[in-house]
């Protein structure tokens, strides 16, 4: 496991996960929804990255395919 790559990952994730709650306060629900997509491939790379088995890219079926194959 390399846990630095992993943590890099998931701070983005986190990140993005923090700014929903914000755009979600502020009636701006389409960003809110755009970044929880964000937060979620951010985790998923994380994960795969964190793993060795860094995948690329912004589908979430290829990403949990590729989870599922690593």
């Amino acid at each position: 496991m390399d846990r630095a790559e992993h943590e890099r990952w998931c701070w983005a994730a986190a990140d993005a996960r923090r700014g929903t709650e914000v755009r979600g306060t502020t009636a701006l629900h389409n960003w809110a929804c755009f970044l929880t997509a964000q937060a979620g491939k951010l985790a998923v790379n994380g994960l795969l990255h964190g793993t060795g088995a860094g995948a690329w890219g912004h589908d979430l079926v290829a990403l949990g395919d590729a989870m599922c194959r690593g």
